[in-house]
């Protein structure tokens, strides 16, 4: 018997090893907040696109500062305070740093 951890992608329902399966934002119109996500790696490129593109409403890039601060971010709070434009700088440089690993969000 395995010990080993499978998580479901909230994409296309597959269970995934915990190992390999990543943390994504996920912006929900519908409540009006972030959340957490989990993908596998064939449907994580398609939730950073579907993030990016939804950073560029302003109710998404508010919502994707507080999902930082509740993950101990703190400088996600003070992120709010600027201009919709500076956010969205800062904020598509997070989706990157997720993209490419130097930020992994825990589950």
């Amino acid at each position: 018997m395995s010990d080993e951890v499978f998580l479901m992608c909230s994409a296309c329902y597959e269970p995934c090893p915990a190992a390999t399966a990543r943390v994504v934002p996920r912006w929900r119109a519908d409540v009006g907040q972030v959340i957490t996500a989990y993908r596998c790696a064939a449907c994580f490129p398609s939730a950073l696109l579907e993030l990016r593109d939804a950073l560029h409403a302003d109710e998404a890039q508010l919502g994707l500062c507080d999902f930082l601060t509740r993950r101990g971010y703190g400088d996600a709070a003070a992120l709010r305070e600027r201009s919709a434009d500076q956010r969205l700088t800062v904020l598509l440089a997070v989706v990157d740093a997720v993209q490419d690993g130097r930020l992994q969000l825990e589950p």
